[in-house]
């Protein structure tokens, strides 16, 4: 099962692209940008005579420009499974894009940086700006929903100190990147006696937290063992930039996740979306999905999901202000041109794949 539809089971549906959000795929600044991406990644398919559907590219190119302006923090690359050398070669090509300055985003597109997650194969676009990572204005709340005998039941805890170093490191390197690197977050290790196999396994699982957090998921669910990393003092993530002797890069098998605790559970959905109405420039309206996650009922009763619905609301609403107020781009003044909207919905699902 891919990440994609692992992510949107976990929000409690699956949706491709309606012509909503075609509208905004179809701008001029994510068109040109996709084609660029697209011949990227083809020169670094590995022999590989395949080329990147046009919608994935069209896709990527937008995760990658709503998190240049600033409207997200970080975007999951999965219209997309890049290889390590794809991902330098989409980073490379970001770069050249910015230097050569003909494009109409170039100056933002040097506030990103991709980010790979060795453990799980995974890659990031993410925010080099420093506000993002302290803008949010709603709280997050951890959940344990790994299923044991002792409950049944999704329930909150404390981040552990590898989820903590974890992000961390990612934070810190993401922070002190130059513009367009592709950062690599291999295994962990440690000083501690502990067995290989455990120690990438919990990386593995622990890359879900890590997803969550990234996102801006106000619940980050937490498949990982939370005690049995606790007093590992000694674990390091030597995150680095990329380099060419990290190439070729053997895909990582991905495990399916061990079975949670959030089947049958009534959730609460959160749904944070972009709205831009019809207007004498453009008959059509136009909306984008910025995020979407979802909280187990069973916990609002320890706190108040109003704060989270105001606090998404107030987050992303000031990002968009920010954008207007500081860029001129074709693209910046369309964003510009929207709102945001918080919506909350119940769901229960039979089964939940994180």
């Amino acid at each position: 099962m891919s990440k994609r539809i692992a992510i949107q089971r976990a929000r409690g549906f699956l949706a491709d692209a309606g012509p909503t959000e075609s509208g905004m795929l179809e701008a001029e600044a994510v068109v040109h940008l996709a084609q660029h991406l697209s011949d990227a990644i083809r020169t670094a398919a590995e022999g590989k005579k395949t080329r990147p559907s046009r919608s994935s590219c069209l896709q990527l190119a937008l995760q990658v420009l709503l998190t240049a302006f600033g409207l997200r923090r970080a975007a999951l690359v999965d219209a997309l499974s890049l290889t390590p050398a794809q991902a330098r070669a989409v980073g490379s090509k970001l770069e050249a894009v910015n230097e050569d300055g003909s494009h109409s985003e170039a100056e933002a597109l040097s506030q990103v940086c991709l980010l790979f997650h060795t453990p799980s194969s995974q890659t990031f676009i993410v925010s080099r700006r420093a506000e993002l990572w302290t803008d949010a204005n709603s709280p997050t709340v951890w959940v344990d929903c790994r299923a044991r005998l002792e409950h049944a039941s999704p329930n909150l805890i404390e981040p552990d100190a590898h989820v903590n170093s974890l992000i961390t490191a990612v934070r810190d390197a993401v922070l002190a990147c130059g513009p367009a690197d592709v950062l690599i977050v291999p295994f962990p290790t440690t000083e501690e006696p502990m067995e290989l196999d455990s120690l990438q396994s919990e990386a593995q699982l622990v890359g879900i937290a890590l997803a969550g957090f990234l996102l801006e998921y106000a619940a980050v669910y937490c498949l990982h063992d939370t005690s049995s990393l606790a007093d590992v003092n000694n674990l390091r993530y030597n995150i680095r930039p990329l380099q060419v002797t990290d190439l070729p890069h053997a895909d990582v098998e991905y495990t399916s996740s061990p079975q949670n605790s959030l089947a049958s559970q009534p959730l609460v959905l959160f749904r944070v979306t972009w709205i831009r109405e019809p207007s004498f420039a453009s008959s059509h309206a136009s909306e984008l999905e910025l995020l979407a996650f979802s909280i187990p009922q069973s916990l609002v009763t320890k706190f108040d999901p109003g704060n989270f619905r105001s606090g998404l609301a107030t987050t992303f609403q000031s990002r968009l202000h920010h954008i207007s107020s500081s860029f001129a781009s074709p693209f910046a003044n369309l964003l510009a041109s929207g709102i945001t909207s918080v919506e909350t919905n119940p769901v229960t699902l039979h089964k939940v794949a994180l």
